[in-house]
């Protein structure tokens, strides 16, 4: 299943509300909602790469650091 920005930061708001995640100063939806955007690039970008759809290997890792520089504490590598 392929997992867009766009369902990722739906199911984040979802997550969110449920669980009340708290990143920093934002908690419930809005964390959730950040969380969400987080997993959703993470994951349409590599269903895109596994396809062959995504034009740049480099572009997915560029990104997952980024994403391990911003939300380095609430990062799992292996939780995707």
């Amino acid at each position: 299943q392929i997992v867009g920005r766009k369902t990722g930061r739906k199911e984040g708001v979802v997550i969110g509300k449920k669980a009340g995640i708290k990143i920093g100063v934002k908690k419930g939806w809005e964390a959730g909602k950040q969380k969400g955007i987080q997993i959703g690039y993470i994951k349409g970008l590599e269903s895109g790469i596994k396809k062959g759809i995504a034009r740049c290997a480099c572009k997915l890792n560029a990104l997952k650091l980024k994403m391990i520089h911003r939300f380095h504490r609430h990062y799992i590598p292996h939780h995707y």
